[in-house]
């Protein structure tokens, strides 16, 4: 796969180590996407901080069955016997403040709104919105031809010889630009791509203004209300929780993964590339190759994802936690929404049964423990201490 430009080379590492789950969600979108460790893409919701709901359980607190601890849902503490060496998860220290990357992704719905009919040279350190069209030997390549990319000029996030051409250009203005590429773009290695690059708008107080309704009529004042909306929404228990949940993934410790569920993920993740593959046309070794991946690392991946459940699980039996339906199909619901951003859906009239057989098929073979997550989550989300805010 392509990343739009050249992006450099710690953006083409982590699109290369994207996890298996947000492929399976590109599968089913037939986009590619990149993401964060385990079901970090599905964080996206924002639901209240109450660890407890109404209704019929989905899920146990009490498991003594051993029969019963490996099913979806099954809360277990795997402190007990030794399997799971469990981190600190109580107010842990989460600075709310925005980076600049999420500040630009978030304003993203408005720049693609901006159009030539509204002149102005671009300069250092501007937001414009441009196409881009890739293209080699006199052939336009797909996989490199992309529209409304939204850039600030000097981060250099396409290229720093994109961005310097870019300078003194105004809406309107097309213009070219070439590299060779390199190793990490397969099939591509070596190759001259000329990018054909149409500037579509430019960021200014006078589109500021218009966006915001007369609210916030300059850049600046645009920009600090983004930062401040976003620092509300990082201080809300589930993306608090979300930031909170990677510390305490990386500090535990699985000195022994349950046996049938990493097999049971294994071969999930496995089905879930050969089904990407399927979809784009590829082979499944060449689906596995473009994203840097082979058979022995697949083990790697399934092991990340039952490390997450393991913890989620030992949490969720420690704390006494219960997901109960009505937050299980709220979470499945919003989960799917939002991964299908902008496709016509309508999950809201759907039974809980209906979406949970939804996400089995185009998500994952355990919705209930991918669902703890969020719970869970959002319960550490409650505990953290907020630093800077």
């Amino acid at each position: 796969m392509f990343v739009a430009f050249k992006k450099g080379e710690d953006e083409v590492e982590k699109k290369r180590n994207t996890n298996i789950i947000v492929i399976l969600v590109a599968a089913a979108m037939i986009v590619v996407a990149a993401g964060v460790i385990g079901v970090s893409i599905w964080m996206e919701n924002r639901h209240g901080s109450s660890p407890q709901g109404g209704g019929k359980t989905a899920s146990s607190t009490a498991v003594t069955d051993p029969g019963d601890r490996e099913k979806d849902g099954a809360v277990v503490d795997y402190t007990e016997d030794g399997s799971l060496t469990l981190s600190g998860y109580m107010g842990i220290e989460v600075d709310p403040e925005p980076a600049d990357g999420d500040v630009l992704e978030a304003m993203e719905p408005d720049m693609v709104k901006m159009t030539d009919k509204h002149k102005g040279k671009i300069q250092a350190g501007d937001i414009v919105c441009i196409d881009q069209e890739g293209s080699v030997q006199g052939e336009v390549y797909e996989g490199l031809t992309e529209e409304d990319l939204v850039l600030r000029v000097g981060d250099h996030e396409y290229g720093e010889e994109l961005e310097k051409k870019l300078v003194g250009r105004q809406p309107g203005d097309t213009l070219t630009v070439s590299e060779v590429m390199g190793d990490e773009y397969e099939e591509l290695s070596g190759e001259t791509v000329d990018y054909k690059i149409t500037v579509k708008g430019r960021f200014d107080d006078y589109y500021a203004n218009e966006f915001s309704g007369g609210k916030y009529p300059t850049v600046e004042k645009y920009i600090a209300h983004v930062k401040e909306e976003l620092q509300k929404e990082n201080e809300s228990p589930s993306v608090a929780g979300e930031s909170a949940w990677d510390t305490v993934v990386s500090e535990s410790k699985v000195s022994r993964y349950p046996d049938s569920l990493l097999k049971e993920e294994i071969k999930n993740t496995k089905s879930q590339y050969k089904n990407f593959a399927e979809l784009q046309g590829i082979t499944y070794e060449e689906a596995l190759s473009s994203f840097g991946q082979d058979e022995e690392s697949l083990e790697g991946i399934a092991e990340d994802m039952v490390k997450e459940r393991m913890i989620a699980k030992t949490i969720a039996a420690k704390e006494n936690l219960v997901l109960d339906d009505a937050r299980y199909k709220d979470y499945l619901m919003q989960t799917m929404m939002d991964n299908e951003e902008g496709e016509d859906n309508s999950k809201s009239g759907k039974s809980l049964e209906e979406l949970e057989k939804e996400y089995r098929n185009d998500y994952g073979s355990r919705p209930k423990d991918d669902m703890l997550i969020l719970l869970v989550q959002s319960f550490i989300g409650d505990k953290v201490k907020l630093i800077n805010a």
